[in-house]
C-alpha cells in the first residue's frame, strides 16, 4: 500500500460521525434490542429463562407495583435508600481518607551517600582470586498435589454428560467395525471386533 493510500484511507476511516445524536442513540437503542432478543433466543435453545432488560423492569415495576427500584451505574437492579446509603458511606469513607489527620508523609531518612571506593584492576589473563565454597546437602521435599477427595462433589449433570460421550464414542467404535466387515472392507481384510 502506498503512503498516500494509507493516508486517505486512514482520514476516511477518521472521518467526525455526521448522523445527528437523535439518530444514534435510535440507532444505538436498536443494536441493544437486536442483541438483547439474540440472547434471549440463543437462551431459550438451551432451556433458560430469558434475560430482562434492568431499565425496562424498573420502569413496569414502579409503574404497576408502586416500588422504587432504581438501576445503579453497575447495572445492578437496587431500590434508591439503599443506593443512596451506598452513596453516602462512600463519601464518607473519601472524605476521611483525605482529612489532613490521616495524611501521613512517608520519606527516607537522609543518609550519606557511600563513596566510591577504588577496585584493584586485574591484569588481562590473570587468575582470579580463590574463593571458599560451601557445600549444602538437598533434602528432597515431597509435595503432594492432588486434591482431597472431600472437596470434590460429583455432579449427577457431568456424570451423564461424560456417560453420553462415552456411549457416543462406543456406536462410532462399532460402525468402523461394521463397515471394516462388510461389503469391499471384509474383502480387504476387515477388523476383528475384539481389537
Amino acid at each position: 500500500m502506498k503512503i498516500g493510500h494509507w493516508k486517505q484511507a486512514h482520514t476516511y476511516m477518521t472521518r467526525p460521525d455526521t448522523m445527528p445524536p437523535k439518530e444514534r442513540a435510535a440507532l444505538e437503542a436498536k443494536q441493544a434490542k437486536a442483541e438483547q432478543d439474540r440472547k434471549n433466543k440463543k437462551r431459550a435453545e438451551y432451556g433458560l429463562k430469558p434475560l430482562i432488560d434492568p431499565q425496562h423492569f424498573v420502569e413496569v415495576s414502579n409503574t404497576y407495583d408502586g416500588t422504587n427500584y432504581v438501576v445503579d451505574g453497575d447495572g445492578n437492579i437496587t431500590d434508591e435508600e439503599t443506593l443512596k446509603t451506598k452513596f453516602e458511606n462512600e463519601v464518607t469513607a473519601s472524605t476521611k481518607e483525605l482529612s489532613e489527620d490521616k495524611i501521613v508523609t512517608k520519606q527516607k531518612p537522609l543518609s550519606k551517600k557511600p563513596e566510591l571506593q577504588d577496585r584493584s584492576v586485574r591484569k588481562p589473563k590473570a587468575v582470579p582470586p580463590k574463593t571458599k565454597t560451601i557445600k549444602v546437602d538437598t533434602y528432597p521435599v515431597d509435595l503432594d498435589f492432588s486434591l482431597p477427595s472431600a472437596t470434590i462433589k460429583p455432579d449427577p449433570e457431568l456424570d451423564a454428560a461424560k456417560q453420553n460421550i462415552e456411549n457416543m464414542i462406543q456406536e462410532s467404535r462399532v460402525e468402523k467395525i461394521k463397515n471394516m466387515n462388510s461389503g469391499l472392507g471384509y474383502l480387504v481384510g476387515g477388523i476383528k471386533a475384539y481389537e
